[in-house]
């Protein structure tokens, strides 16, 4: 069964996938400025993807 589209799910996940790897390549370069408000979004949009 081939799908044209991805889902919107699967756009999702592949969006807070390339942001969880942007996050951890600026931690390792030691340039991200980790705000609260920035951390919470985060933390925020990962616990969202664990409840899919």
């Amino acid at each position: 069964m081939a799908t044209s589209q991805p889902s919107a799910q699967t756009i999702q996940l592949n969006n807070i996938q390339l942001y969880y790897e942007a996050y951890n390549m600026e931690q390792k370069r030691s340039v991200f400025v980790a705000h609260p408000s920035s951390v919470h979004t985060f933390q925020a949009k990962m616990l969202s993807i664990q409840k899919l």
